[in-house]
């Protein structure tokens, strides 16, 4: 019988993409996990890695439907990197507008560093989670931009550590400090690929925070998604009194045209009693009340 493979391996992760990785959703959940991240990001951040050409990388890639929703949707210079040469190889093939690389960078080779590594969903499947943010961290010039389960006590098979306010560090080692973290409850979602809450974890390098200036208010902007929410908000709530407004206004005309046509109707009344009156004060009525007086008494009998 032959063993099965150490979950988390890379025997393991080859097997998952080369069986069931597709059937089990995993291209839907990337790109869901991918939005959650940008979501809550600040919106000033999104365009700055768009405008400035900023390098990033999508660490922990998988088969690339996250990397690609990146390049797509929002326009970065992002390529995909995994240690699982059958993801990258699927990866190739479905998303052949984005480069992928294969690479393992737990061997701590020299690279060429990113300005912004993006990583969503891979630093749970470690035992010790805090000591590969170390190693990552090293790719990475500016911003090391995180997004794990949040408050995940009942874990899943291959995941092996728990990020909790107990467990997040705000400083991970010297070089490094968490700017904003973010709670998404993405069970809330239509559709959802994630039954709890999730956690968006920026980091930067202090280098970079002491070189450029960086305020409490950068920290502290809204996500993008909460602009943009707030804006649909106040979209809809100025469709909604405009609406209101324009109802409004039908009944003010629909009342004075009935006003109107009450107040013709009083004076047309007011005109024929008028002339009823007129008619009963003339000398000819007088003259002919007995003959109307005897018409009535013949037809009585």
């Amino acid at each position: 019988m032959t063993t099965p493979p150490a979950v988390n391996s890379l025997p393991y992760w080859n097997r998952r993409f080369a069986d069931d990785w597709t059937a089990a959703g995993g291209a839907e959940q990337s790109r869901f996990f991918m939005r959650l991240l940008v979501e809550a990001l600040p919106r000033w951040l999104c365009d700055e890695i768009q405008r400035e050409r900023l390098r990033v990388c999508d660490w922990g890639c998988a088969e690339g439907d996250g990397t690609a929703w990146l390049a797509q949707e929002l326009g970065w210079d992002v390529t995909g990197v995994d240690f699982s040469e059958v993801a990258v190889a699927h990866a190739r093939q479905r998303h052949p507008a984005t480069p992928f690389v294969c690479e393992n960078w737990l061997d701590r080779a020299q690279r060429e560093a990113y300005d912004v590594v993006v990583s969503s969903n891979t630093f749970e499947h470690f035992d010790c989670p805090w000591d590969v943010f170390k190693v990552v961290a090293e790719q990475a010039k500016r911003h090391l931009l995180l997004l794990v389960p949040y408050r995940e006590y009942q874990r899943h098979v291959e995941h092996a550590a728990t990020f909790d306010d107990a467990s997040i560090l705000l400083a991970p080692s010297a070089n490094w400090a968490l700017l904003q973290s973010r709670v998404i409850d993405a069970a809330e979602r239509t559709p959802s690929h994630w039954p709890g809450e999730q956690v968006l974890l920026w980091y930067a390098r202090v280098e970079f925070l002491v070189q450029s200036g960086f305020s409490l208010a950068d920290a502290q902007a809204h996500p993008a998604a909460a602009i943009e929410r707030g804006d649909a908000a106040m979209r809809a709530l100025v469709r909604r009194e405009e609406a209101l407004a324009y109802k409004s206004r039908e009944q003010q005309r629909r009342i004075a045209a009935l006003l109107t046509d009450n107040d013709e109707q009083r004076a047309a009344l007011a005109a024929t009693r008028e002339r009823l009156d007129a008619v009963l004060a003339s000398t000819s009525w007088r003259v002919t009340e007995p003959l109307r007086a005897a018409g009535g008494l013949r037809l009585r009998a």
